[in-house]
Order: C-alpha cells, then sequence, then structure tokens
C-alpha cells in the first residue's frame, strides 16, 4: 500500500505541477491578448477614415450654429452669459469654469473661428493630436456656454475629439492642397512606427468601446420603459409631431411591423457589444445600425446625431477595403510608405 500510495502521491503532483503550469501559460497568454489588444500593432487606416468622416462632420455642424453665433451663444441671445449661473443648474456647472473664455461676444467668436478651422485642418490631416485636443477644449468651452441646446451631437463628439487627441494619423490619410485624398499604405509589411504607435491603436479601441458602451446603456435604458415592452414605443414617437416632419401615419395599419422594429431596436443596442466583434456578422450589424440612423436622420429632427454615430462605425471597418477604396478615388492608388 505504501509504494502505491507513493506513485499516488507522486502523479498527483506532477498533475498539480502541469495545471499550474497550464494556468500560468494561459494567463500570460491573455495577459498579452488583453495588451495586443489596447497596445499591439494595427493598420491606423479605420482611425484616419474616421478622423476623416468625423471631423468634416463636426465642421459642418459648428459651422451651420456659427451662421447664428449670436443667437445661441451671444450676451444678447437665449441664454446670457451674466445670467448663465442662474439659468443653469449646479449640477450642470462644470468644475472648470470653461464658459469664461467666450464670456466675451467678439472673443467667442473668434474661438468659435478657431474650432472650425482646426477641425477642417484635423480631418484633412494637416494636423495631428495637438490641434485635437484643442478643438476638444473649445468645444467644452460652447458647450458650457450655452447648455440649454446641448443633445446627441455634443455628447458623442466630446467622446470622439477625446480619442482623436490621442492619436496622430496624419501619415495614415491625409488630403494635400491642391488635389485628391492620399492613402500612404504599406502593402505586406508592418508599418511604421509612427503609423502604428500605441496612441493610435489605443485611441481606436476607446472609440470602439465607446460606441458599445452607448448603445448598451441606451438598450438596458429601453428595457425599462414600458412602451418598448409593448412594442409601440416606435409608433409614438413617429406619431410626434414636433419630432417628426414625414407624415407616417399609414405604419399604423402594420402594428406588427411597428413592434417588430421596436424590439429588433431594443435588441440590437442592448447585445450590439457582442455582435459587432466577430467579423462575419460585423457588416450585418453595422448595416442595421446604418440604416436605423438613416430612418432617424430623415424622418426625425437630429440629423447630425445620426451622421456622427453613422461616422463612428469607420473603427469598425477593416483596413482593407478602405485602402482599396482610396486607392480606386487617389492619384494614382495608395502609394507605399
Amino acid at each position: 500500500m505504501s509504494g502505491i500510495g507513493t506513485r499516488a502521491v507522486r502523479l498527483a503532483m506532477g498533475f498539480d505541477r502541469t495545471l499550474a503550469d497550464r494556468c500560468a501559460k494561459d494567463a500570460r497568454d491573455a495577459c498579452a491578448a488583453w495588451k495586443a489588444f489596447w497596445y499591439g500593432s494595427q493598420d491606423p487606416m479605420p482611425l484616419a477614415a474616421f478622423r476623416l468622416v468625423f471631423g468634416l462632420s463636426a465642421f459642418i455642424f459648428y459651422a451651420v450654429r456659427m451662421t447664428d453665433y449670436s443667437f445661441y451663444f451671444g450676451s444678447e441671445g437665449i441664454v446670457p452669459y451674466e445670467l448663465l449661473h442662474v439659468i443653469v443648474p449646479a449640477s450642470f456647472q462644470s468644475v472648470v469654469p470653461w464658459e469664461w473664455l467666450a464670456s466675451d461676444d467678439r472673443v467667442g467668436f473668434a474661438l468659435h473661428g478657431l474650432l472650425l478651422s482646426g477641425l477642417l485642418t484635423l480631418a484633412l490631416g494637416w494636423t495631428g493630436r495637438w490641434v485635437a485636443a484643442f478643438a476638444f477644449m473649445l468645444h467644452m468651452v460652447f458647450m458650457r456656454r450655452n447648455p440649454l441646446i446641448i443633445y446627441g451631437p455634443d455628447m458623442v463628439g466630446t467622446a470622439w475629439l477625446l480619442c482623436l487627441a490621442l492619436s496622430d494619423t496624419r501619415n495614415t490619410l491625409r488630403a494635400p492642397l491642391p488635389g485628391l485624398i492620399e492613402a500612404k499604405g504599406w502593402r505586406g509589411r508592418p508599418p511604421s512606427a509612427s503609423e502604428s504607435s500605441p496612441w493610435n491603436t489605443l485611441a481606436l479601441r476607446l472609440a470602439q468601446i465607446q460606441l458599445c458602451v452607448v448603445y448598451v446603456y441606451g438598450g438596458v435604458e429601453k428595457f425599462r420603459g414600458q412602451t418598448w415592452w409593448q412594442g409601440d414605443a416606435i409608433w409614438n414617437t413617429l406619431a410626434n409631431g414636433q419630432l417628426v416632419d414625414v407624415n407616417l401615419e399609414f405604419i399604423a395599419w402594420v402594428p406588427g411591423l411597428v413592434a417588430l422594429i421596436s424590439y429588433g431596436v431594443v435588441y440590437w443596442e442592448t447585445f450590439f457589444v457582442a455582435l459587432v466583434w466577430p467579423l462575419r456578422i460585423r457588416p450585418y450589424v453595422l448595416a442595421f445600425g446604418v440604416a436605423l440612423h438613416l430612418g432617424i436622420g430623415l424622418t426625425m429632427n437630429i440629423p447630425y446625431f445620426s451622421l456622427f454615430m453613422i461616422v463612428s462605425y469607420f473603427t469598425f471597418v477593416p483596413a482593407a477595403p478602405l485602402r482599396a477604396f482610396l486607392g480606386l478615388v487617389g492619384k494614382g492608388g495608395p502609394r507605399r510608405g
């Protein structure tokens, strides 16, 4: 019995060592995968394309507001600076007094012009992360200068500008002063240090995670609403004349479709965080989102929110089709770095 017991103890000890070694290897692999996810070498083209389309979208958004600057941000507008802290509840006031920089109308107007210039040059790839950080600061100035006009685009724009302030993709995609968009590629070879920096990968992942958080939060909040469980939430929105300009009364004749869309939106938003990562189904997940936001943008009075959400999908588009597309529209196709 003693020999059998000794052999059993040795086998158990060997099994424990094997299990411990396997667990240690799995832990090392998990840490390496986690590090690669956040900081590993990535083709920066998706982030560069996102920078381009978001920067242009934000430029248009703020340019429209600038056409009526005095109404939105002026001393005789809807929120005079002297009454700002009286009108806005203390819970909505920032610890950092960003709004002070735009307290004077002329200074504020000049800063708004600088914001537009920064967004445009950032989008075209003429400037990098420092201009993105400066644009983020000015964005916060005007958000705090008039919190009453803040809605979806302002909120998601804050996150996107912060991500771009961490990155620099000028060498990947830029527009020369004369001519078309230029794609600087690296076919079949690793990207250069400037193109595949950990900061660019981190910015891309943060934008992707932020997009997932937006949808998950929206889906969970919808689950808490009774109208979404009843399946008529979409109809209640489309029938609201203050939100929708288009006459969509015919949808009332197909209540089953209304319920299907309502449930589909809730489940898609809630499980977007899990559905968007598998490459096989990602195109269908993003296509549903594009259709959803196009519908919102075309029927409701919030087109810029839909635009900002759709352009964020570029962070999930693989680099290869983006480079192929730019090779078709650019002069002579993509050139080697």
